[in-house]
């Protein structure tokens, strides 16, 4: 989890840098580094993201409209060769990357809006040490494992060990001890911790990965799996990508893992213009016993394959969010598109996708349609480092969100979305 600041604290340290620099250096271009103590290269970078977005999102044509903003400020040490350090700031509250706009009284119709939304905590924090082949990392930072399916926390990072070695530049090799949880209960075998092996070999434009991961507790007899191997193949304008994840060992002391997932993809550029397929399926819970069949994974609130499902609103075959592919077949078609702003000069990028859903496992007399769901993006780079994107989903909603006789309405969401990034 993100570490909080107290805001009063944070923000002398970042002005007192600030003016320590100016006084020394004077105004200095954004692409210039400064110098600071012991003769380090220091730069900064930072990002300012604002949402607008309206939705109709329970399937009940219910609807709702808001705005929210995100702040990243990152400060990036290069002692050495050999060592560097990260620290970066964003707003936000526990796992939460942005903020509300306005707030929930009345307090402050006099006197304006809110001046400090939510808090400013840290989302990296953390020292690298490569003085050859074999290097070290340390400290809070994003993680993610093959193609994330299973595994990935790089909204909010973790706490984490991470040895490695890079025999070539194209062999890439690594162990990681992931800290989760510490001191929930007086006991130490409370804790859970997170073990992770893994190799990444390039082939020219292709990549072949495999990864390893155990989740321990004693306290619950968690002694838990999930072997990953990723592939990816690249020819000319054609490429092929493949994902296949397989879990074993014990959930609890009551319940072995027996999930599994897979993906397949394939697209096709032709200039400015790609097109893709995609297949993928996870496993669900079979009802037959006490062991887990569905697909466990780790996932954070991220669009991966779908808008509606499982981002913006609970997958139905899982009851809840961020459950990826987890019991569900996923069929889908992309078109991209690649331009020129008319008005800026600047680049514009196009995806359409469609999404066809269903559940692998559902209860007796329940449906498996998750429905059928269209998705638009649309990205304008207006300026050095500024962008505004426009998103749009619309699910046509299934049987499996129909509750008792009440059919379900369709869902839709868009939002815009301005990004100035330095």
């Amino acid at each position: 989890m993100k570490k909080g600041l107290t805001l009063g604290l944070t923000t002398s340290f970042l002005l007192g840098f600030a003016a320590s620099a100016l006084a020394v250096h004077g105004d200095i271009p954004a692409e210039t580094s400064v110098i600071a103590g012991n003769n380090a290269k220091v730069t900064i970078d930072g990002a300012v993201r604002l949402r607008g977005y309206n939705k109709s999102t329970d399937t009940a044509e219910n609807s709702s409209a808001g705005y929210d903003t995100r702040v990243r400020l990152g400060v990036h040490g290069q002692m050495s060769d050999a060592t560097k350090v990260y620290v970066q700031l964003e707003n936000g509250s526990g796992s939460g990357d942005n903020t509300p706009w306005g707030i929930s009284n009345t307090a402050n119709l006099n006197s304006g809006g809110e001046k400090t939304p939510g808090t400013l905590e840290v989302l990296q924090a953390w020292i690298n040490y490569e003085p050859g082949m074999f290097g070290m990392k340390v400290g809070h930072m994003p993680l993610a494992l093959g193609t994330k399916l299973f595994f990935d926390h790089t909204g909010s990072g973790d706490d984490a060990i991470v040895a490695y070695m890079n025999p070539s530049s194209d062999t890439h090799i690594a162990l990681l001890t992931i800290k989760f949880v510490e001191g929930a209960t007086a006991t130490n075998g409370d804790d859970i911790n997170g073990y992770v092996a893994l190799v990444t070999q390039k082939m020219g434009d292709s990549k072949l990965g495999f990864n390893i991961t155990n989740l321990y507790q004693s306290d619950s007899e968690m002694n838990f799996y999930n072997l990953g191997l990723d592939l990816a193949l690249k020819a000319g304008p054609a490429s092929i990508a493949a994902d296949l994840e397989y879990q074993m060992g014990d959930v609890n002391a009551a319940s072995s893992a027996k999930g599994y997932a897979a993906t397949l993809e394939a697209s096709m550029a032709a200039g400015p213009v790609g097109v893709g397929v995609l297949v993928a399926y996870g496993t669900g819970d079979d009802m037959t016993d006490a062991d887990t069949d569905t697909f466990v994974n780790f996932l954070t609130d991220t669009r991966y394959q779908s808008t509606m499902v499982g981002y913006v609103l609970a997958n139905p075959a899982t009851g809840a969010k961020n459950t990826g592919i987890a019991n569900m077949l996923l069929l889908s078609a992309n078109v991209t598109g690649k331009g020129t702003c008319p008005i800026s000069g600047k680049a514009v990028s196009m995806k359409a996708r469609v999404n066809y859903m269903t559940a692998n496992e559902v209860a007796a007399g329940a449906s498996d349609d998750i429905g059928i769901e269209f998705e638009g993006f649309v990205t304008w780079k207006l300026d050095n480092g500024l962008s505004y994107g426009l998103e749009l989903a619309y699910l046509m909603a299934g049987d499996a969100w129909k509750v008792g006789s009440v059919d379900p309405e369709d869902a839709w969401f868009l939002r815009n979305t301005l990004e100035l990034a330095f």
